[in-house]
């Protein structure tokens, strides 16, 4: 356990969290000022309903629709 007290081995852990911590800040700061333009969004569902066990029908695609 002579690794624990080591001074360094502190400041270097310490060292690389306050990069990843700069970094992911840095990267938030460019992901949350973007604005989104009108973006063309199509839903295409062919998929056909499913026969259950129990006799009836299960559609996911028109649930998610």
């Amino acid at each position: 356990m002579k690794m624990l007290t080591q001074k360094i081995m502190w400041l270097g852990m310490v060292l690389v969290l306050i990069v990843l911590t700069v970094f992911g800040l840095a990267m938030m700061g460019s992901v949350l000022g973007s604005k989104s333009k009108e973006l063309p969004v199509a839903l295409v569902i062919l998929d056909q309903p499913t026969e259950l066990s129990t006799g009836g029908t299960f559609a996911v695609g028109e649930m998610i629709q």
